[in-house]
């Protein structure tokens, strides 16, 4: 026996019936014949409505009921393969390094323990990564040309690593700032 259905009473069973009927029947009358290219949405949501009018056993299972009709629905949906409604697409002017990152993004939401922590980091590393590039790319731009002093340029170029240092790194650089921004100052300051 099905488990559960030692519960059911004829009333309930008698509930149950009316949507098979729903689902039997069509314009033309009744059919045996379940076929999956019928819309069931229209009789989920003619069992939403019915619903409150019915006791809360009853309610109890005509949910069920209302939750198999949505199974067929889904079933006729991968049938005709009707995605249209629900497939988006966000790709237009996005490159895709960024769409990696966002899918990673969404999927890093869903994660936990050391998967999310892998994911994280992931994406923390490209961005600092894009960071430096782009500083790279400004330093390269300020220098040319402009007669900046070796010092200034080397103070710049340790300014555009740093995103992609660890902190001990970054330690590092802080020193190495250090000593260049003596070595600009005037023996005079001394």
């Amino acid at each position: 026996m099905i488990k559960g259905l030692e519960d059911l009473d004829l009333k309930s069973l008698a509930i149950f019936a009316i949507p098979l009927l729903l689902l039997l029947s069509d314009k033309k009358g009744m059919s045996l014949n379940l076929k999956f290219d019928k819309n069931f949405e229209s009789k989920s949501e003619l069992i939403e409505n019915i619903k409150p009018y019915f006791s809360f056993q009853e309610q109890d299972t005509l949910n069920k009921v209302q939750d198999i009709i949505e199974i067929f629905n889904k079933v006729n949906k991968i049938q005709n393969s009707n995605y249209s409604k629900t497939s988006t697409a966000l790709t237009q002017g996005i490159s895709s390094g960024d769409r990696k990152e966002k899918i990673l993004a969404e999927m890093s939401k869903h994660l936990e323990g050391k998967g999310k922590e892998i994911a994280d980091n992931l994406i923390s590393t490209r961005q600092r990564l894009l960071e430096t590039s782009s500083k790279l790319d400004r330093h390269k731009k300020g220098v040319k040309g402009q007669g900046v002093s070796k010092t200034d340029e080397m103070l710049s170029l340790v300014n555009c690593l740093k995103p992609i240092m660890p902190d001990q790194g970054k330690r590092r650089m802080k020193k190495i700032e250090t000593i260049l921004d003596l070595m600009k100052k005037p023996d005079s300051e001394f």
